[in-house]
């Protein structure tokens, strides 16, 4: 059973496909719950959303089965720079990021194994 668990509070854009399976660049909008899939090793999944400064952002992620152990949820801001990474800080199997957005821009969120090694099918 796949959890529906995405709530980006502000500004995220639109998804192109579930369990793609590639790692091309999606767009996710506010409130979407998407479905992925991480399918070969060290496998990285691309999601973008239009951010504005001060705007919260809140991304939670879940397995739909354990077999990995912590999935990681990775923010960039719109210069490349990473500004955020959880991995399991919820409970094995699913990560939570909340972050507030520091400037206006084209924001990512990565998708991947903590370690790289482990594949898995998720909710975002």
């Amino acid at each position: 059973m796949i959890r529906r668990v995405i709530s980006i509070s502000v500004g995220l854009c639109a998804f192109t496909s579930a369990f793609s399976g590639l790692s091309a660049t999606n767009s996710i909008v506010p409130g979407q719950n998407v479905l992925g899939r991480i399918e070969t090793v060290a496998q990285t999944n691309y999601y973008e959303f239009l951010g504005v400064s001060n705007q919260v952002i809140t991304a939670f992620l879940a397995e739909s089965t354990l077999t990995a152990g912590h999935p990681m949820i990775a923010l960039y801001d719109p210069d490349g720079n990473q500004i955020g990474s959880e991995a399991g800080n919820v409970y094995a199997g699913a990560t939570l990021l909340e972050r507030r957005l520091l400037q206006n821009g084209t924001y990512q969120l990565r998708i991947h194994d903590d370690g790289g090694n482990e594949l898995f099918d998720y909710g975002l």
